[in-house]
């Protein structure tokens, strides 16, 4: 994915660097929300909080 996205800018290719970026961003949305759900499940301490 990193080869990819250099090669997209050094060509000019954005619809290609959007793309990634779009997918990269999802990901770490998608890992962020799902660490935080899994702590709160497993600590009773944050699981008070909500």
């Amino acid at each position: 994915m990193g080869a990819l996205i250099v090669n997209a800018v050094n060509t000019r290719n954005y619809p290609v660097v959007m793309g990634v970026v779009l997918v990269s961003t999802v990901i770490i949305v998608t890992a962020t929300t799902l660490s935080d759900l899994v702590n709160a499940f497993l600590d009773p301490r944050t699981r008070e909080k909500l």
